[in-house]
């Protein structure tokens, strides 16, 4: 601060990258009471900083860590400002600028630092939640090479347990560190890779049933082992780590959707034996709820910037496909909730959005190519599904009506394991704890994230404090 002329351009670009992404964290209230400026104006001002930055530190031709680094933390805050064709093309330039600088390979292969091996993995895997994001948005393949790639995920450590001078690389903790939340992240990146990626299929020799067995297989293994090493120990009290547990769900619930895409564009939903298209059905409405909740949920909003660009496509595709041909019900209702919710939330988040005259509160699903590129892909089913609703439903009086407070017990009940139960097969518990304003007007029969025990909350949602550490949900008692 006090020389600025002296800075490494390298570093200069890492401040002005975590500048920008400290300011996309925070809300417009928050950057009018603590810069005096609208958000939208330091957003500009940063970002353009953070462009001119990198360009003095020749991003496009150094192989300093350093400006990598600086290139992924404003890509990782830029995706909330950007079309997702851009966000695909940089983020392919960041794949390519890392194999230049050769972090796609461990580090221990070069007998480096084990401070440069760690941070060479975070930096790598954190590239590979980037392409893995832009791919699924964009609906192309991803840039990362299937081979020849072998940097290894990240230690599960703290900060504290790494010191650039030491000579040995610290041992693994057990349970939740700094790094817990990445590393989730990182495995869930390798896990949807694998799914894609069908080396059997490419060859010409293809087993359908086969291959969605030995997919289903993986997504159970590495959810049964991530929750044995970690999301057994968040304690859901904490509004973190509840945040942690929810993105947690949504991955792997969604990683089953992935395993069962080549049928579904193939044969289609009505191919599908009548219990997979019940299980899924249902499992895709629990994933546009629990992002709904991590959207509007005021206790966590502070991390709401990481995940509310992280549209859910593979369920919208599968619900709206499914709501073509399904007769009129109570859970198809609860699909047309979700459904609507998640696009007006999505709509109302977007940059493209943000900049139009508005948003047409009262038929979210009659969508205009014109707000957002991301949705291009799903107009024609979204008319379709709202085609057979019409056939089947008449509109409803009430339809622009601000969403309800009630409480519904919507969680089915799973067994242990599966991918929407949590701990011991208990699912999230939530009520009426969210931001209401930012789901306005999206239906009548109001927005419900999922709960299971209606007599019990959580004591960050209404300021209390539980007597003791935990609750005996078989006898209804505080332990």
């Amino acid at each position: 601060m006090q020389q600025p002329t002296c800075i490494p351009k390298g570093l200069e670009a890492l401040i002005f990258s975590i500048y920008f992404s400290a300011v996309g964290s925070l809300s417009e209230d928050e950057c009018w009471e603590t810069f005096g400026s609208p958000k939208s104006d330091l957003t500009d001002t940063y970002k353009f900083a953070t462009e001119q930055a990198l360009a003095r530190a020749k991003f496009l031709e150094t192989d300093e860590l350093i400006v990598l680094q600086a290139f992924v933390i404003f890509l990782m805050s830029l995706r909330n400002h950007c079309s997702i064709r851009l966000m695909w093309s940089l983020t392919a330039l960041a794949v390519r600028l890392a194999q230049n600088a050769g972090i796609h390979r461990d580090g221990s292969h070069f007998n480096l630092s084990p401070f440069t091996v760690e941070m060479r993995r975070r930096l790598w895997w954190s590239i590979c939640v980037l392409d893995s994001r832009a791919c699924e948005d964009s609906g192309h393949d991803a840039t990362l090479p299937h081979s020849g790639a072998d940097t290894l995920i990240p230690l599960n450590i703290n900060d504290s347990d790494m010191t650039v001078q030491m000579k040995e690389s610290p041992q693994p903790r057990v349970g939740l560190t700094e790094m817990s939340f990445s590393i989730v992240r990182f495995e869930a990146t390798s896990l949807f890779r694998r799914l894609q990626y069908n080396p059997t299929r490419c060859l010409g020799h293809n087993n359908e049933e086969q291959d969605l067995a030995e997919k289903m297989k993986q997504i159970s293994e590495t959810q049964t082992r991530l929750q044995n090493l970690y999301l057994k120990h968040c304690d859901l009290s904490d509004p973190f780590l509840w945040y942690i547990y929810t993105i947690a769900q949504i991955v792997f619930t969604k990683m089953q959707l992935v395993a069962h895409h080549p049928s579904l564009r193939r044969a289609g939903y009505t191919e599908l034996p009548k219990e997979t298209q019940e299980y899924l059905f249902t499992s895709s409405i629990m994933i546009l709820e629990y992002w709904l909740a991590l959207n509007t949920e005021k206790k966590t909003q502070k991390w709401r910037w990481l995940c509310e660009t992280y549209i859910q496509w593979y369920a919208l595709a599968f619900l709206l496909s499914a709501l073509c041909v399904r007769p009129e019900s109570e859970e198809v209702e609860r699909a047309w909730n979700a459904v609507d919710a998640t696009l007006q939330l999505g709509l109302k988040l977007s940059n493209i959005a943000q900049k139009t005259t508005g948003i047409n509160p009262s038929g979210v699903s009659d969508i205009d190519e014109f707000f957002c590129d991301a949705y291009k892909p799903l107009h024609r089913l979204i008319k379709k599904a709202r085609a057979a609703r019409s056939r089947t439903s008449p509109p409803k009086e009430n339809a622009a009506q601000p969403p309800q407070a009630e409480i519904t017990n919507m969680a089915p009940q799973d067994g242990p394991g599966t991918a929407i139960g949590g701990v011991e097969g208990n699912s999230l518990m939530m009520e009426n704890f969210s931001d209401a304003s930012l789901l306005h007007g999206f239906g009548s029969s109001g927005y419900s994230v999922p709960q299971e025990i209606p007599d019990l909350y959580y004591p960050w949602i209404y300021n209390f404090e539980f007597p003791g550490e935990g609750y005996n949900t078989s006898s209804g008692s505080i332990n």
